[in-house]
């Protein structure tokens, strides 16, 4: 089975080089739309050294200065209109000083690296640096932090030397003697809230602001109606953005998706989803798509994320792009990534409950409550943020490299246990480079750090994955609720009015756009998928372990499988880590690892049912074991 997925027509890509003279071959890929220039002159005339920039101009445009210094946009849009910047190189007019900003809400990424000559390379997609000549050498230390979240928190990457901003930040290269030094400085710096909108819901005309606010970052992408898909879970993110582009462009159809191996009477996206479109009045589809192609599609999203997903939605995220919008000559994604960290999640909503009863928060941390609440965690598969936090430190002062700070208790999926075990690390290991991209913030609300985290590492990364899948099939993801303008208001709402209730804020907004009450007023949902659907031994991701065997031994991978939420996530990450490591680490072709899972469905007897279309059970008996 062959699959084109590289660095394919239509994907948006760019390197910008600054280095002395080349004295290296230009790879085949780039000599298409390269651009060379001496930088010998102009205001400070940094003598010999030579700017190249490349990009593939289908999606991606440069705009060159007469110092080749380039402004790179996405062109998501049919006609004239605006676009979205998504990441800009500039020159300072004084001094050889370069400026360079990731955009909070565009997902491309800046990957950078810092040649033994000096030279500085920015990139937006790990393969180009290797394909200029930089070594991609795993970052082994940082497999604890990818273990326990699930993704490697920015400035820090997989890749050794290889480093990333944020989005929303921005970095100075300055040229000191005969070296180019980068400098990241976050350039996002939340506004604290304001006294005037302690009304929250309750304000009209706040929430009169965050809709025009709202319609504001999608309409000025250029949005048409031919050219956007929107994709409707059902949740109130997606029921609003859906609402704006039909309300202004006329969009008439909507798409979802579903996991092949979840229970159609337990399937609450497909429910939520099918009666939103039904409220909104949309012509709905709903892509199941089969076992199949679930887990090549697994290995093709690695291959074209250049890391590993995070969330199993990926996957589908990416066949819904590539099977269903593509062929509809879709442009623009407009996604709902980022409006939980923003109007509150759970970590926030349960530090106001501790400023409001201290004595609940004193009796977590009395001693053996923390173990046993762990315990009954595994056992239940219930409390398990609540097991996280007992026995940690709940201060604004408490300092980002306690490993008991409650910050690093945000977003984790791994079993902290097995991989202290397992890994042989510390606590200290496991939160990795987070308390580095914290530090600025240190002082500020705890709720306002949980926030900020959640947008600098889990929603940076979830950006980039899901924007190089979008590009890869030829258009471009936006985050409407990223927007600069959306998130200095929500920020400027005091907490304790974005928590007086489920989103009541955003339940405002979609009142004021007359969206349907059955669709503001049903409880939140949450959208993952039961570990007892895909987690224990014999279940539908065994023929993603015959890949993974080839890094990481056999019985590790076995003692993962589980149906206990923080082990099964764990199973998940080091099935993605593999197969990573032998794509983006040792090379190896892609069509190897689809022959390779091809045999492995084979072997287990399983092929022709994960072919066939519909839903698959979820326990299979392998070859020679009893189930």
């Amino acid at each position: 089975m062959c699959r084109n997925i590289g660095l394919s027509k239509g994907t948006a890509l760019y390197l910008f080089s600054v280095s002395k003279t080349l004295n290296r071959a230009v790879p085949a890929q780039f000599e298409q739309n390269l651009q060379t220039q001496d930088w010998s002159h102009g205001p400070f005339a940094a003598q010999g050294w030579t700017v190249t920039t490349w990009s593939d101009k289908l999606l991606c445009q440069t705009e060159a200065s007469p110092l080749a210094i380039s402004l790179i946009e996405a062109v998501p849009r049919r006609g004239p209109g605006p676009r979205i910047e998504l990441v800009s190189i500039k020159t300072h007019e004084q001094k050889p000083l370069l400026i360079i900003r990731r955009s909070p809400n565009g997902g491309r990424p800046v990957f950078y690296y810092h040649a033994p000559d000096g030279a500085l390379v920015l990139s937006s997609h790990l393969s180009l640096l290797r394909a200029w000549g930089v070594p991609l050498v795993e970052r082994a230390n940082m497999l604890p932090e990818l273990y326990t979240y699930r993704q490697i928190c920015p400035p820090f990457t997989l890749i050794a030397d290889v480093m990333q901003l944020a989005a929303g930040d921005h970095a100075e290269a300055e040229l000191e003697g005969n070296r180019w030094k980068l400098y990241r400085k976050p350039s996002y710096l939340p506004p604290p809230f304001q006294a005037k909108y302690a009304l929250g819901a309750d304000e009209p005309a706040l929430i009169s602001l965050m809709r025009d606010r709202l319609e504001a970052s999608m309409l000025d992408t250029g949005i048409d109606c031919a050219g956007t898909g929107c994709l409707l879970s059902g949740g109130l993110d997606s029921s609003i953005i859906t609402s704006i582009v039909r309300r202004h462009q006329g969009l008439a159809d909507t798409v979802s998706s579903v996991y092949p191996f979840e229970d159609i009477s337990t399937d609450v996206e497909y429910r939520y989803a099918t009666s939103a479109a039904q409220a909104l009045g949309t012509q709905h589809y709903v892509h199941l798509p089969t076992m199949s192609d679930y887990l090549h599609g697994t290995v093709d999203a690695i291959a074209i994320a250049e890391e590993p997903l995070m969330h199993l939605q990926s996957v589908l995220i990416h066949l819904i792009l590539k099977d269903v919008l593509r062929p509809r000559n879709v442009t623009v994604v407009p996604c709902g990534e980022g409006a939980d960290g923003l109007f509150g999640g759970r970590l926030q909503k349960l530090l106001t409950t501790f400023a409001a009863k201290p004595s609940l928060q004193l009796a977590l941390q009395l001693p053996g409550v923390a173990p046993l609440l762990r315990q009954i965690s595994a056992r239940t598969n219930r409390w398990g943020l609540i097991a996280q936090i007992a026995d940690k430190k709940i201060s604004s002062i408490t300092s980002f490299a306690d490993p008991k700070h409650i910050l690093w208790t945000l977003a984790v999926f791994g079993d902290r246990q097995w991989i202290k075990d397992n890994l042989h690390c510390s606590d200290v290991e496991m939160i990795g480079g987070r308390p580095e991209c914290m530090v600025p913030f240190l002082g500020r609300d705890l709720r306002d750090c949980a926030s900020i985290l959640a947008l600098l590492s889990e929603s940076s990364e979830t950006q980039v994955i899901w924007n190089k899948l979008g590009e890869a099939a030829g258009m471009c993801v936006t985050y409407p609720y990223l927007d600069q303008s959306v998130s200095d208001l929500a920020y400027s709402i005091p907490w304790e009015a974005k928590l007086a209730g489920a989103k009541p804020i955003l339940r405002a907004v979609a009142r004021d756009m007359g969206i349907p009450e059955s669709i503001v007023a049903r409880p939140k949902a949450s959208f993952d998928i039961n570990p007892e659907r895909w987690g224990p031994r014999g279940g539908v991701f065994e023929p993603l372990l015959d890949l993974a065997k080839a890094v990481i031994d056999e019985p590790i991978l076995r003692s993962l499988q589980s149906t206990y939420v923080f082990r099964a996530h764990t199973l998940w990450t080091a099935l993605n880590y593999a197969i990573w490591v032998r794509l983006h680490i040792r090379n190896e072709p892609l069509d190897t690892l689809h022959a390779e899972l091809d045999r492995s469905m084979e072997r287990l007897g399983v092929a022709s049912a994960y072919r066939a279309s519909g839903r698959v059970q979820t326990r299979h008996s392998l070859p020679g074991s009893q189930m």
